[in-house]
């Protein structure tokens, strides 16, 4: 098994490489007020994959967290003189990740129902050293949309748009024959896992207080956070 370090906005999980979309992904601009409400058609989907989240309760806590621990018990056994967090430290570590989640939010069935949408994309292709396979593996799909929510919940849907289809010619961050795949997976966890989450612009800019007038201390009652000397 090959691994490799894919982003979702600002959060990093691992996964394998993946068969690589055919067609150029679809860079067609939404409106100004709403982004990623309509599924990518040339999204490279196995309609034929099945994976086990697909027809599997939500995720609690305790089984992100073992989907976790079954990842690198199988990293340790397969590189034995490599360093690797404790169990402890990652039972530690995921269960402050999974709090930090829209959870309680989470509809029921919505980690099931992402999952059917994007059990056939490349990203969940491959399988553990231990021969398990990604699509078998409890969590491995429906972390895809939890991870996808917390990254939405910090940085705001235009943002994640503006990540898969920078509109200053800026250099994007994921290659473009990856962009459709990446569309469905935050299309599909909006629709499914967060939809809360839908029209989040994120928090505004914090400008500095010397841009205000006039000077924001002289209405307390006001709301506004800002930079330097007030």
């Amino acid at each position: 098994m090959r691994w490799s370090i894919i982003p979702v906005a600002a959060v990093f999980v691992a996964t394998a490489c993946g068969t690589p979309a055919v067609d150029p992904p679809s860079t067609t601009s939404p409106t100004p007020e709403r982004y990623f409400t309509t599924a990518p058609v040339n999204a490279p989907v196995d309609d034929t994959a099945v994976c086990v989240d697909s027809d599997q309760p939500n995720i609690t806590e305790d089984d992100y967290v073992t989907y976790w621990q079954t990842v690198f018990d199988d990293q340790r056994a397969a590189y034995p003189d490599q360093s690797f967090p404790s169990p402890a430290q990652i039972a530690e570590d995921k269960s402050a990740e999974w709090q930090l989640g829209p959870n309680d939010e989470v509809p029921s069935g919505a980690d099931a129902a992402f999952s059917n949408a994007v059990c056939g994309l490349p990203i969940n292709d491959g399988q553990l050293h231990s021969g398990v396979e990604f699509r078998a593996l409890r969590g491995q799909v429906a972390q895809y949309g939890r991870a996808t929510c917390n990254s939405i919940a910090g940085s705001g849907v235009p943002q994640m748009w503006e990540q898969l289809h920078p509109s200053d010619r800026a250099a994007p961050s994921i290659p473009s024959d990856q962009v459709a795949q990446y569309d469905l997976l935050v299309y599909s966890a909006l629709a499914y896992v967060c939809p809360q989450l839908a029209d989040y612009q994120g928090l505004p800019v914090m400008k500095d207080c010397a841009d205000f007038t006039p000077d924001p201390s002289a209405d307390p009652e006001a709301g506004v956070f800002c930079r330097g000397e007030r």
